[in-house]
């Protein structure tokens, strides 16, 4: 067995690679010989984009110990009833009904309180078949929004079955044991600092563990500052038609490295207050899906 949380939300503004690496984390898992299943919050793809499996409610094998699926609303409810409510045939019925589908739907936080249910469920049943679950979560600002849902629901409700549900997912969310929130960010003014808010309202409001940002595609240090005015000089005082060109690529990529280091400097100030770490992931280039996952996985280990 694996120590720690079995539970991972992995979130991030969109565009920071959360997916890559929520996928890079699922493998990792499944190599320590921890039967783990992937969960998808995406509705809208019916091939995953990483794995490039079928994505759907049911568990799809797509390596040893590793398997993928997403969270649907109606049929997360479905199997709660199923479990959980006497007479569920007649709820069942009442379900399937397309009418019923589209009103329930409707309501505002239907679809990610059954999300958090089948999390719930996956994370903290003993009869679960995964050892590791890894939650592809929304993006930053609905992640936000899917963290508050269990108090809202508990605050709205006083009674019934729904109340004790959202009960549980609070205190499971609130557990350091079962489950922890991984951020993903890029080392770019927008994304660190929605990183940043979504960390400090997961500790302070949501009482969510959250031990890391991952810093997607970090460019290495490639010269010093020394090293970038001599090659610069050198450039300058060369007559070559190339030169002007590597120049211009050699001051953007010192621009651009400058500015993440400032980023992460500013990110490693927040995750300090906060307890938490600052794990830096190299920018890569590979032709390949598993090109991506293995050096990403290795990092996180």
């Amino acid at each position: 067995m694996i120590d720690g949380p079995k539970l991972h939300l992995v979130s991030g503004k969109g565009g920071v690679g959360k997916t890559w690496v929520a996928a890079a984390l699922a493998r990792h898992l499944a190599a320590q010989g921890a039967r783990t299943l992937f969960v998808s919050f995406d509705d809208t793809a019916d091939t995953h984009p990483v794995f490039g499996c079928p994505l759907g409610y049911e568990p799809v094998a797509v390596a040893p110990n590793l398997s993928v699926s997403r969270v649907e609303a109606r049929a997360a409810l479905l199997e709660y009833v199923r479990r959980r409510m006497t007479f569920s045939m007649v709820y069942e019925a009442a379900i399937s009904n397309p009418l019923v589908g589209r009103f329930l739907s409707a309501l505002p936080i239907f679809e990610e309180l059954m999300c958090l249910g089948k999390l719930y469920d996956l994370s903290t049943d003993p009869d679960s078949p995964w050892d590791q679950v890894v939650f592809d979560a929304p993006a930053t600002g609905h992640c936000q929004i899917l963290l508050n849902i269990p108090k809202v629901a508990a605050k709205t409700l006083v009674a019934g079955p729904i109340y004790r549900s959202a009960l549980e997912i609070q205190q499971m969310l609130t557990d350091p044991t079962i489950a922890q929130l991984l951020i993903v960010t890029l080392p770019e003014e927008t994304p660190v600092r929605e990183a940043q808010q979504l960390a400090s309202y997961a500790q302070s409001e949501a009482g969510l563990r959250c031990p890391a940002f991952l810093v997607n595609r970090v460019l290495p240090d490639r010269f010093s500052t020394a090293d970038t005015v001599q090659l610069q000089a050198q450039l300058d005082a060369c007559t070559e038609r190339w030169a002007e060109p590597v120049a211009q690529a050699l001051a953007l990529d010192t621009a651009v490295a400058g500015e993440q280091r400032g980023q992460l400097a500013s990110l490693q100030a927040v995750a300090q207050d906060l307890a938490m770490r600052v794990l830096e992931l190299p920018e890569l280039v590979e032709a390949s899906p598993e090109g991506l996952i293995e050096p990403v996985a290795q990092v996180l280990a």
